[in-house]
């Protein structure tokens, strides 16, 4: 039950991890693209959602957060490349914990089978 736990862990850091790093992309996509670009993109995903107000004012503050954060693209992919290490040592650890398992079940299976053996005889 214990490694069972430690899997379900490391498939929510995993799921964490990868969020982040979706959103990262996701804005340095953004800040590839012109303003009108951008107005015609959230114009695209929001239309008939959202009212032509809040669409222009949410259209805003992307175009102002994107711009603001311009300098910090160099800092965002320092921080992908850190993410992409950590969800590499996540894999490895993904990876010994469902040995493990397999290796909990077998021992189990085979320390069935002897109890079975034992009760014949």
């Amino acid at each position: 039950m214990k490694k069972l736990i430690k899997i379900v862990f490391v498939v929510v850091v995993a799921s964490a991890v990868a969020a982040v790093v979706a959103s990262l992309i996701s804005k340095k996509k953004l800040s590839s693209m012109s303003d009108d670009e951008i107005r015609g993109f959230l114009d695209n995903k929001l239309s008939g959602k959202v009212g032509e107000e809040q669409l222009g004012s949410i259209q805003d503050a992307v175009i102002a957060g994107v711009r603001k954060g311009g300098s910090s693209v160099d800092a965002a992919d320092d921080f992908v490349e850190e993410v992409e290490d950590a969800v590499s040592d996540l894999g490895d650890i993904a990876t010994d914990a469902s040995g493990a398992v397999e290796d909990a079940v077998d021992e189990t299976s085979k320390d069935a089978a002897d109890a079975a053996d034992d009760t014949e005889a």
